[in-house]
Order: C-alpha cells, then sequence, then structure tokens
C-alpha cells in the first residue's frame, strides 16, 4: 500500500494523459449485430452504440455466448453498463482487432473467457480513478461542482463494478503511477506513448484470469513494429499483491481530481 499512495502522490504532481483520445488506429468498418452466431462489436462506445448492442443480442435466432469486440473506447458509464451486462449473461469476450480505454477497462475483463488473437491489441491509459481530466465537451457547461459530483459517482460504480468481478481497480491507473518524469516529458511533446498494456503474467495477477490465446501465442507488437512504441508494457511491482476494492466509494472524494479545460 505504501507504493501505491506513494504512487498517487507522483501521478498528481506529473499530470495524466486524458482518455479515449489514441490515435493507434481509427475505428473502420463500424457494426454492431449477429455475424456467423457471435454478437460483434465493432464501434465506439455511446449511449448509442450500447442500446444497439444489446437489441441485436435480443433479436438473436441463437443466444450468442461470445461477444467480438474492436473499438477504441468512449464513454465510461457506458462501457461500465456494457460490462456489467456481459458479466451478467456470462458472455465470454473475444479482441479482434484492438480493444483500448474504456473497453479495455470495462469490457474485456468482463468475459468469463476472454480470447486474444496473436495480433489483439489492449491498451489502457486511465479511468475515473485518474486524478487529471480534460474537462469531457459533453460537461462543458456543468458547474465544477456537478462535474466533480459526475466523477465521485463514475468512481464508486467502478469500484463496484471491478469487485463485482474479482479484478483489482489498480489496473486501470497503474501505468499512470509509475511513470517517469522522461516518459511524462516525451508525452508532452507529442512523441511519448499514449497507453500501457501487461504481460499476461501480470493481468493473471490483477484478477483477470481465464485469457484464452487463440493462436497459442499474443505477441501483437511483432506484427505492428510501426505503433509498438505507443504503447508502453508495464511490469507490476515484485512485491504487488492483490486487493479487491483498492480504493473504493470512500476514497472517490479524498483522491485528488484536477479538472483541466
Amino acid at each position: 500500500m505504501r507504493l501505491f499512495w506513494y504512487s498517487l502522490i507522483y501521478s498528481l504532481l506529473v499530470g495524466c494523459a486524458s482518455p479515449d483520445n489514441t490515435t493507434i488506429h481509427e475505428q473502420e468498418n463500424e457494426y454492431i449485430g449477429i455475424q456467423n452466431g457471435q454478437l460483434v462489436f465493432n464501434s465506439g462506445i455511446t449511449k448509442q452504440s450500447k442500446v444497439e448492442l444489446f437489441k441485436a443480442f435480443q433479436s438473436a435466432s441463437v443466444i450468442p455466448n461470445r461477444l467480438l469486440v474492436s473499438s477504441k473506447g468512449g464513454d465510461i458509464e457506458q462501457a461500465l453498463e456494457i460490462g456489467r451486462w456481459i458479466h451478467h449473461h456470462k458472455l465470454d469476450v473475444e479482441v479482434t482487432k484492438f480493444c483500448f480505454s474504456s473497453c479495455a477497462n470495462y469490457i474485456f475483463p468482463a468475459g468469463v473467457n476472454k480470447f486474444l488473437r496473436k495480433d489483439s491489441i489492449l491498451l489502457w491509459h486511465g479511468s475515473a480513478w485518474q486524478q487529471s481530466w480534460r474537462i469531457p465537451d459533453t460537461a462543458i457547461n456543468m458547474s465544477e461542482q456537478d462535474i466533480r459530483k459526475l466523477f465521485t459517482n463514475l468512481r464508486t460504480e467502478e469500484s463496484l463494478f471491478f469487485d463485482e468481478i474479482g479484478v483489482d481497480n489498480l489496473l486501470t491507473v497503474y501505468g499512470q503511477h509509475i511513470d517517469s518524469l522522461i516518459d511524462h516529458f516525451w508525452r508532452m511533446i507529442g512523441r511519448g506513448s499514449i497507453g500501457f498494456d501487461y504481460s499476461l503474467n501480470d493481468l493473471e495477477r490483477l484478477g483477470l484470469t481465464n485469457i484464452r490465446l487463440i493462436d497459442g501465442d499474443w505477441n501483437w507488437r511483432d506484427s505492428n513494429t510501426d505503433k509498438s512504441h505507443l504503447i508502453k508494457r508495464v511490469k507490476l511491482d515484485d512485491n504487488y499483491q492483490f486487493e479487491r476494492l483498492r480504493f473504493d466509494k470512500n476514497d472517490a472524494e479524498s483522491i485528488p481530481l484536477i479538472l483541466k479545460n
């Protein structure tokens, strides 16, 4: 815990990236529906895409047992709802191309079995629990008090979700806490990484169990060498110990939130 709280202070000093600004892949060939008996979600995460996903599932002639996803991420609240829905319906999740930000935070971990292809790309870069946020366009006309209340509620809901699926909620922000000053400098001038990922072993340590490798290997950097520098591989500290509800609703207001225009 000492390492974690020290990291929180350090993260506050150097600042954090704002989620959902990734440029490593553009969302293309958007599609939400049933293909070959499986539920497919190739889309950014919005209220509309969530509704379309739920409708596709309900209208399927045979109930799908797996969600095939490729998503750049999107709205935290909607992604949390999708994650809970996946967990409730006991669906498997397969990343076909990429799963970034809110997709990696809430959709991928929610699967009973989590399938990766050899070139499936995962990317984390923060969540409601990060401390530095650019004010979202959707909240630009809200008062600062209302924005802080919004994030307090999102933090609480996020903690409850990770406790429900048995994952350490450090998952979404750990890579921010171990940033070096050099990492921060390169990112400030637009040349640094835009997110981070973990090894399979560290994902399991964080509580993401039942990860299945469709091709027997997961080596997306080999086939995406031009993009590999954009996602930093972070390693859990040797002294890391799994913890559920590492930070919870009691911390939602006490952990700082810096808002930027």
